[in-house]
């Protein structure tokens, strides 16, 4: 059997994902397979939408390629409208009913998308902050709020500062309150760029996130939201700088609830599964299914498995990814992982 022929891989399962460029995109969002750990962090954030004061700002941290974008784009559907969104609220309903619930009766948010760069914080995130004003407003009647102006006023002729941003923010905020939004969603993808470029030169950008944290605090019924996604500490990105500016950036990072972006090996090897599709006959896919028992006892046995994972968890997965979709289409990634 020449594997090589028999075995494919799904292409939006590799290529790289861009929140800026991709929100919206059907394809990407049919891929997501929200983990334990997602839906618990997206139970969490939905334990924010009330008018109480609270935390609603989180940092995730994890490596290159454990599906942080992923995730915000996945955030982002589920915050909005229309065919897309009741995609998304389907994914996650299969996987926990009662969160898919706290997002179900959420009205349209106004959610603002930026990827770090090397340039100020405060500039694209005026950027985004118009694009997205304008975009939950386009297609509603009536007359635009005066905030808009400011907004593109501020991206056109710049010079804005933290506390004409801030006030830009709750203006946006009182505006969606009276347009019945749901509310702000802010996402920043590969924030540590900001930071590398903040510490080249010793900026104060970093105190824009805290300014902005600090605001997320103040309950209302068009709440700001915010979640930003970076490969290490905020601190760790000062390592160049002075003792106290290492400490100031700790104590912003302080103002974020901190979540380890780490998927767990039986998430991976789902992901795996679902990417993978073949053309064996039955008597081969049977074949697989055995071998994979066989090697499930033997690694059980040595005690090599990962936390949590049998033996027969264990040979369910790894059958899952030599086996795939199959030749008929009826595989595990239709029938159990909401894709």
């Amino acid at each position: 059997m020449n594997l090589a022929e028999r075995i494919s891989v799904n292409t939006r399962y590799t290529r790289s994902i861009n929140v800026e460029r991709d929100r919206c995109s059907r394809g990407i969002l049919e891929a997501y397979l929200p983990s334990a750990g997602c839906i618990e962090l997206l139970s969490g954030i939905s334990d924010t939408f009330d008018d109480v004061d609270q935390p609603r700002a989180w940092s995730l941290v994890g490596p290159y390629g454990s599906g942080k974008s992923s995730f915000a784009l996945f955030l982002h559907e589920l915050l909005g409208t229309g065919p897309i969104q009741a995609a998304a609220r389907e994914i996650l309903a299969k996987e926990s009913p009662v969160v898919a619930e706290r997002f179900s009766g959420e009205a349209n948010w106004c959610r603002v998308v930026l990827s770090g760069g090397d340039e100020p914080i405060a500039t694209r995130l005026v950027a985004a902050l118009d694009d997205a004003a304008t975009s939950f407003w386009r297609d509603r009647p009536g007359r635009k709020p005066a905030v808009l102006g400011r907004i593109r006023h501020a991206r056109e002729h710049g010079g804005v500062t933290d506390s004409d941003l801030l006030e830009v923010v709750a203006e946006l905020q009182n505006s969606l309150e009276s347009a019945g939004g749901g509310g702000l969603l802010l996402l920043i993808d590969e924030l540590g760029k900001f930071l590398e470029y903040e510490a080249r030169h010793e900026g104060r950008g970093i105190f824009l996130l805290q300014q902005l944290a600090e605001h997320a605090l103040r309950g209302r019924r068009a709440n700001l939201v915010i979640v930003v996604f970076l490969h290490q500490g905020f601190d760790l990105y000062a390592r160049g700088l002075g003792q106290k500016h290492r400490d100031d950036w700790a104590k912003v990072q302080g103002r974020f609830q901190t979540v380890s972006f780490i998927e767990p090996a039986t998430q991976v090897l789902r992901l795996v599964a679902a990417a993978l599709s073949n053309t064996l006959t039955a008597t081969e896919s049977l074949r697989v299914t055995v071998d994979a028992g066989q090697f499930a006892k033997v690694l059980a046995t040595a005690d090599a498995l990962p936390s949590g994972m049998d033996a027969a968890i264990a040979a369910d997965l790894f059958a899952q990814c030599d086996n795939g979709v199959g030749a008929s289409g009826e595989g595990w990634f239709d029938s159990d992982c909401g894709g």
